[in-house]
């Protein structure tokens, strides 16, 4: 897990014509104390397993936080990222929108990239997690171009990608390599101007 990034967690019920979720999300930079709630969902098989990561240590989630904590102290910061109040006060997902290098800042291009704890899949969360992050990069960033990447084999994040109204690009082979192999890469796009703040 690398770049900056943060936490979100789910609080009342919201209404929203838009919202699939049973559940309102809001983005806040991450805090050094909120890694246990982030290897709440590290440390677990399934939850990292389309990912180069994990599962993690407590030692490895400490690093992460703290090399995600650092990252907000760039200029300009190039991250979002949530956490908000939930009745019992924990957080249950990870966010991420990241722009592009200094070199390539003309270009304002930026990445999304989310993981939800599992006991929450299923319920709407990701979905609303990847507006607000597409929200987060086009409307504040001012980012031209935000894309994203998923494991073939993880359709539930395809499908996600796909519902918010990101365009799947192509696929990359052997982009990254797992306990079981190396994967290949879906990519996935939105431009400017194909964003509405309701997608």
């Amino acid at each position: 897990m690398t770049g900056p990034s943060t936490l979100i967690s789910t609080r009342r019920p919201a209404h929203h014509p838009h919202r699939t979720s049973q559940h309102s999300t809001a983005l806040n930079k991450i805090a050094r104390e909120d890694w246990p709630a982030v290897h709440a969902w590290a440390r677990l098989p399934e939850a990292c397993r389309h990912q180069p990561w994990g599962p993690n240590t407590e030692a490895q989630t400490q690093d992460f936080v703290d090399s995600a904590v650092k990252a907000w102290s760039d200029t300009p910061p190039s991250a979002a990222s949530p956490t908000s109040p939930t009745s019992d006060g924990r957080r249950w997902a990870w966010a991420n929108c990241m722009s592009a290098a200094t070199s390539s800042a003309k270009q304002r291009q930026g990445e999304i990239s989310y993981i939800v704890h599992p006991r929450l899949w299923g319920q709407g969360i990701g979905t609303e997690i990847a507006r607000q992050l597409l929200a987060h990069g086009f409307g504040e960033l001012g980012l031209h171009r935000i894309h994203a990447t998923c494991d073939p084999r993880n359709l539930s994040s395809s499908r996600i990608l796909s519902k918010i109204g990101m365009t799947q690009e192509d696929r990359v082979r052997h982009t990254a390599l797992l306990h079981d192999g190396r994967r290949d890469s879906m990519i996935f796009s939105s431009l400017e101007g194909e964003w509405h703040p309701t997608a």
